[in-house]
C-alpha cells in the first residue's frame, strides 16, 4: 500500500517549496505499530497541543467500555500491564486480582475499567497505555477494539 503525501514548506536542493514523497507500508508494519508512533505528530502535523486530548480520550474510553471488557482479555493480565504502566499501584492490583475478596471477577474488571476512565480523564497518556495494553493482548476481538477506539478517537479529534 502506498500514498502520496504533499509536505509543505520543505526547501531541496532546487528551492522547490514543496515535496511530494511516497509512503510505502506493508501490513506488517501496520500489526508493529504502537500507539505512540499511531498518535506522534509527523512532520506535517507539528502543531501544539499534537498529545492527546483527556476529553477525547475519556469520551472514547466510556463509549468503549463495555466492549473492553468483553474483549476476553484477562483480569491478571490486565492488572499487571496496568501496574507496569503505572496506572494502578501494588495495592490496587492486589485488591483487583484477589479472587477470595467476595467479589466476583466482573465487580473486580469493573473497578479496573473505573481506574482506567478516570487516569484517562486526567491523564491523555493513559489512553495510548490502554491501547498498547489491547495490541499486546493480540486477539481477534482486542485488534478490532484497538481499531475502533483508534478511529473513533481520530473521529472526535
Amino acid at each position: 500500500m502506498s500514498h502520496a503525501l504533499l509536505i509543505e514548506g520543505i526547501q531541496t536542493s532546487s528551492d522547490a517549496s514543496t515535496v511530494q514523497w511516497n509512503i510505502e507500508v506493508s501490513k506488517n508494519d501496520l500489526l508493529s505499530t504502537t500507539p505512540s508512533s499511531i498518535f506522534a505528530p509527523t512532520s506535517t502535523e507539528r502543531v501544539a497541543g499534537a498529545e492527546i486530548v483527556p476529553e477525547v480520550a475519556y469520551k472514547v474510553m466510556s463509549e468503549y467500555i463495555s466492549a473492553f471488557k468483553h474483549c476476553g482479555i484477562d483480569l491478571h493480565f490486565l492488572a499487571e500491564k496496568l501496574l507496569e504502566k503505572k496506572i494502578i499501584n501494588v495495592r490496587q492490583k492486589k485488591k483487583a486480582t484477589d479472587e477470595h475478596s467476595g467479589r466476583t471477577t466482573d465487580q473486580r474488571m469493573d473497578q479496573l475499567l473505573d481506574i482506567i476512565k478516570d487516569s484517562v480523564q486526567q491523564e491523555g497518556k493513559v489512553f495510548e497505555y490502554i491501547l498498547e495494553i489491547l495490541i499486546d493482548e493480540d486477539t481477534i476481538l482486542a485488534n478490532k477494539l484497538y481499531d475502533d477506539m483508534n478511529s473513533k478517537y481520530r473521529e472526535y479529534k
